[in-house]
C-alpha cells in the first residue's frame, strides 16, 4: 500500500470522531513526535476561541480515546508518542487548520508560554514552528534559532543546525549589526563553523565576509571567523602559502611577528627550538600542568593562529615554520598560561625534539607533559592533542600498542565534550589504522569497519567516511590472492572513479593504499610509474598521511 493510501485511511478514521478531537489530534501533530499532555492542555486552554469546549480536564479523556484508537502511546514519565510518524502526517494535514500561519502562532504560543526546562525539551519543535513564519524580524526568535542551531551541532546535527542558523540570520532586523553585534557575529560565525563541517566552502566565505566587512566588530571578536576562513583554507589543495599569507598578516596586526625574515625562517626556527628544547627539558614533567589558564584574549587569538599556520605549514611541507610554531606556542604557554592548544603544541615540540635532534628522551618527556596537562585542564582539544601526539610522536618512542588506550580514552572524552571530528579520528586510529601498522590479522581489522561506518554517517564527516571507505577497499583487497583480482583500487565500497570531494587527507589515503596494493603484490614498476605520473601531488599528498613515517619507523 502507498503512503499517501496509508495517511487516507488514517484520515478516514480521524474524520469519524469528534470535531473536539480532531483539533486535539493536530495541536499534538504540531508538538512533534512526542509530547506530554501536560503542554497539550496548555496550548488547548490558550487557544480554546477555536475549540468548542472550555474543559480542560476533557483532554485527558480525549488523549485516553486516542490510545485507545492506537493512535498514541506512552513512552516514559508523562509523555506520550506517535506509533508511527505516518499517524503523525496525517493528523498534521486533517483539515486546513495547520496553516503555516497557524504553526507561527502555535510555536510563538509555546516560546512565550512553556517552562524553561519543557522548553529546552522542544527546543527544536517550538523552533521549528515558529520558523513556518515569513515576514518577521525579531531579535529574540534569532536568539531562540541560535539556540537551537547550538544544541543541534553539539550533537552532530549539522544540516538541521544549518537551517536554525539561516533562519536565525532571517530574523535579524536590518539594523542588527548596528544596535547589538553580538547576535549577528554569533550566528555567523556558528554558521561558517558548520558549513566547514560540511564542506559548503562557498557558504564558509560568504558568512565569513559578512563578519569581516563590517566596522561593527573589532579585529579580536573576529578571530572566531577568522580561524574557521582558515581551517576552510587548509582543506581545500594547494593553498598551504595562502594561508600562510592570510594568518601571518592577522597577526602582525594583533602586534606579534612570527617570522623576521623569510628568507632566513630555517635560522631562526632552529636557533628557536633548541633554545625551546633547552628550558622545557629542564622543567618537571606536571610544570604545564600547574599553569594557571591563559586569560588575555589577545594571547588566545595569536596561539589559535598560530595552530593555524602550524597546520598550513604542515600541509605545505614548510617544516621549518611549523617548527616555530609548536615553539612559539610553547613560549606564550609559559609566559601566558594554558590554552586549549597547549598541550598539541608541547606535542609538535616533541616532535620537533626527535626531528632535529632524534632525542627520544626529550619526546617522551614532552608527550608525558601533554598528557599530565589535559589531565588536569581538560579542555576543547584533547582529542586532536591525543591523535597528534598517538600518531606522529608517541608511536617513536613507545611500542605501538601503548598508544591505543590513549586513543580510547580520547574518543570517549571526545564524545562526551562534542569534539567529534577527533574523537572518531582517534577511533579510527584504534580500531583501524594502527591495528594495521602493528600487523594486526586483517580478517579482525575488517570486521570493525561495519561498526564504524555509522558513526560517522551519523556524524557526516564526510573526510572521515571516505578515508574509512577507502582503506576499507585497501584491506578487501589485500585478503584476496593476487590471481584472483587486479591491483587497482576500486571496488563496491570505494572507486577511484567516483566523483567524490577529495580532501588532501584523502587523497594522501588513496596513494598510500594504491602503492601499498602495488608493492605488496610486487608491481614495483607500477609503483613507480604512479608516483612519476602524478608528480607532486604524489609526493605532497602521501606526506600528510601519518601512516607513512610510522611504517617506516615500526617496520624498519
Amino acid at each position: 500500500m502507498s503512503t499517501a493510501n496509508v495517511v487516507g485511511l488514517l484520515q478516514s478514521r480521524m474524520r469519524k470522531l469528534s470535531n473536539d478531537m480532531q483539533i486535539l489530534l493536530q495541536y499534538a501533530a504540531c508538538l512533534g513526535s512526542s509530547f506530554s499532555p501536560s503542554t497539550l492542555q496548555f496550548v488547548w486552554k490558550e487557544n480554546r476561541s477555536i475549540v468548542l469546549t472550555d474543559d480542560v480536564s476533557n483532554v485527558d479523556e480525549m488523549l485516553e480515546l486516542a490510545e485507545q484508537a492506537n493512535f498514541m502511546e506512552p513512552c516514559g514519565t508523562d509523555q506520550l508518542r506517535w506509533v508511527h510518524d505516518k499517524v503523525q502526517e496525517a493528523a498534521l494535514s486533517l483539515s486546513d487548520l495547520v496553516t503555516p500561519a497557524f504553526q507561527f502562532q502555535f510555536g510563538l504560543c509555546l516560546y512565550h508560554g512553556l517552562e524553561k526546562k519543557e522548553l529546552e525539551r522542544q527546543l527544536f519543535d517550538v523552533t521549528d514552528l515558529i520558523n513556518k513564519g515569513a515576514g518577521v524580524s525579531r531579535e529574540e526568535l534569532a536568539t531562540l534559532n541560535l539556540r537551537a542551531a547550538k544544541k543541534a551541532h553539539r550533537t552532530s546535527a549539522f544540516h538541521s543546525a544549518r537551517n536554525y542558523i539561516a533562519n536565525g540570520i532571517r530574523f535579524l532586523p536590518s539594523d542588527t549589526w548596528d544596535t547589538d553585534h553580538w547576535l549577528p557575529l554569533q550566528l555567523y560565525s556558528r554558521g561558517a563553523e558548520i558549513e566547514l563541517a560540511l564542506g559548503h566552502m562557498g557558504k564558509v566565505d560568504e558568512y565569513v565576509e559578512a563578519v569581516v566587512s563590517t566596522e561593527a566588530c573589532t579585529l579580536i571578536e573576529t578571530m572566531p571567523v577568522q580561524m574557521i576562513k582558515m581551517r576552510s583554507l587548509i582543506n581545500r589543495l594547494d593553498t598551504g602559502e595562502a594561508v600562510l599569507d592570510y594568518a601571518l598578516a592577522l597577526l602582525k596586526q594583533l602586534g606579534f611577528q612570527l617570522v623576521w625574515n623569510r628568507k632566513l625562517v630555517r635560522v631562526q626556527a632552529v636557533t628557536l627550538a633548541i633554545r625551546t628544547i633547552k628550558k622545557v627539558k629542564r622543567l618537571p614533567v606536571h610544570h604545564f600542568a600547574s599553569l594557571r589558564k591563559m586569560k588575555d584574549p589577545k594571547q588566545q587569538a595569536i596561539v589559535n593562529i598560530l595552530s593555524i599556520v602550524r597546520a598550513a605549514a604542515y600541509k605545505s611541507q614548510n617544516i621549518f615554520v611549523s617548527m616555530m610554531c609548536s615553539c612559539k606556542m610553547v613560549e606564550l604557554t609559559l609566559a601566558h598560561g594554558v590554552s586549549d592548544m597547549s598541550g598539541a603544541s608541547l606535542g609538535g615540540l616533541a616532535n620537533v625534539a626527535y626531528l632535529l635532534k632524534n632525542d627520544y628522551a626529550a619526546t617522551l618527556l614532552f608527550c608525558e607533559m601533554a598528557f599530565a596537562l589535559h589531565e588536569r585542564h581538560g579542555g576543547s582539544r584533547v582529542g586532536e592533542t591525543i591523535f597528534t601526539i598517538c600518531a606522529y610522536c608517541f608511536t617513536r618512542v613507545k611500542l605501538l600498542h601503548e598508544g591505543l588506550p590513549i586513543m580510547m580514552k580520547a574518543y570517549t572524552h571526545g564524545v562526551r565534550s562534542g569534539e567529534i571530528e577527533w574523537s572518531l579520528a582517534n577511533l579510527i586510529g584504534y580500531f583501524i589504522t594502527f591495528p594495521y601498522v602493528m600487523g594486526k590479522c586483517l580478517g579482525q581489522i575488517l570486521e570493525q569497519f561495519p561498526k564504524i561506518v555509522p558513526q560517522l554517517e551519523e556524524a557526516q564527516l564526510t573526510t572521515h567516511m571516505n578515508i574509512v571507505q577507502t582503506f576499507w577497499q585497501f584491506a578487501v583487497k589485500l585478503q584476496l590472492v593476487p590471481s584472483e583480482i587486479p591491483t587497482q583500487l576500486d571496488g563496491d565500497i570505494f572507486s577511484q572513479d567516483e566523483e567524490v570531494e577529495l580532501s588532501p587527507m584523502h587523497l594522501a589515503t588513496i596513494h598510500l593504499a594504491q602503492g601499498e596494493l602495488f608493492l605488496f603484490h610486487g608491481h614495483y614498476e607500477a609503483l613507480a610509474n604512479q608516483d612519476i605520473e602524478k608528480g607532486d601531488l604524489y609526493s605532497d599528498t602521501t606526506k600528510l598521511n601519518f601512516m607513512i613515517p610510522m611504517e617506516a619507523f615500526h617496520r624498519g
